[in-house]
């Protein structure tokens, strides 16, 4: 979130997962309206160029993939790096 530290960012969210996986109005809440929740907790709004994405857990395997940034047909050495796993996330990464 463009003006939430990595740190910041990391805290809310697990703060989230943690209530939401034993307060069931708490869940249903996050799902419904993610960002008056994370308003609450924290005080701060979401970015407008932020997009959290809230899910249910069923049952089964669940994955999500976050598709890298298009950066054309051919990428430079950075941008390779990147998307290989050698260079970390440039922007921002959450991964858990």
């Amino acid at each position: 979130m463009s003006n939430w530290t990595a740190q910041e960012t990391k805290n809310v969210i697990n703060t989230i997962k943690q209530k939401a996986a034993t307060d069931k109005k708490f869940r249903e809440r996050v799902l419904n309206n993610t960002a008056e929740v994370v308003k609450e907790l924290t005080g701060k709004d979401i970015p407008a160029d932020f997009k959290l994405n809230v899910i249910e857990t069923k049952p089964g395997y669940n994955e999500t993939l976050v598709l890298p940034k298009f950066v054309g047909e051919t990428l430079n050495e950075a941008d390779l790096d990147a998307v290989s796993g050698g260079g970390g996330c440039k922007d921002f990464c959450l991964i858990n």
